[in-house]
């Protein structure tokens, strides 16, 4: 895990230039189901409660389990890319945000403060750390930006399987058990976010493509991270 993780962050970097008109959702999956097979990795989503992609993509005002179409990729919207993918010896995760060449300041404003909110999440990361300082922290930088977290999404714990304790909220937890950061953890924080009102609905076809309520973009960022004696490792590399 801790040597694989970074190829998932290059693998999403590699895909920053093809986000417009040229490409589309499923010429995306496809080179990136390319790579998983080139590294001997299995795509973790497809069948995953009846999901049936390998790489959701999620466009504008859809937030996570986007279905890859056809349709080219609008170069004035944000989009949502999500790999998780199971190598022989560990499980591998990280989402990312890009936005196309013609988005505006509003748009790229949003995703710098998402990855701020991420950077201040990780940046607290320590053993005997509360699990909920995490949460607390990505909070702190939304609420300056007027931001709302898409509390329906969590970040979590990886190991010997996908998603395990703790949970790691994007919030802060009025409702804490004082949980303890341990040295070896390996964390999958997570910031979902969108400006406006809180709330998301499913499609109503398919129940699992998630969209915000108000219609507002939303970003999502994440990053694999362990927890060290000196503090924390960042396994993924910041994508962009």
């Amino acid at each position: 895990m801790r040597e694989q993780a970074p190829a998932v962050s290059r693998l999403l970097r590699d895909l920053a230039p093809l986000i417009g008109p040229q490409s589309n959702g499923l010429a995306l999956q496809d080179q990136i189901v390319q790579e998983f097979e080139r590294l001997g990795w299995q795509p973790m989503l497809v069948g995953y409660k009846d999901y049936p992609a390998a790489v959701p993509i999620s466009i504008g005002k859809a937030v996570l389990n986007g279905f890859p179409t056809a349709n080219p990729l609008p170069d004035n919207a944000l989009v949502t890319i999500e790999l998780v993918a199971a190598s022989s010896t560990a499980y591998l995760a990280q989402s990312w945000t890009f936005a196309g060449a013609k988005a505006d300041a509003k748009q790229l404003a949003l995703l710098e403060t998402g990855r701020q909110a991420l950077k201040a999440g990780v940046a607290c990361i320590r053993p005997g750390e509360r699990v909920d300082a995490i949460g607390e922290a990505i909070a702190e930088v939304l609420d300056a930006h007027d931001l709302q977290p898409v509390i329906e999404y969590s970040g979590h714990g990886m190991g010997k399987d996908r998603m395990q304790s703790p949970l790691i909220f994007c919030y802060r937890n009025n409702y804490s058990k004082n949980e303890r950061l341990q040295v070896g953890q390996i964390l999958n924080v997570l910031v979902p976010a969108k400006p406006g009102a809180r709330g998301i609905r499913f499609d109503t076809h398919n129940f699992q493509e998630a969209f915000t309520q108000d219609g507002k973009e939303a970003v999502v960022f994440s990053a694999m991270v362990e927890v060290t004696q000196e503090g924390h490792r960042l396994l993924s590399e910041w994508v962009n």
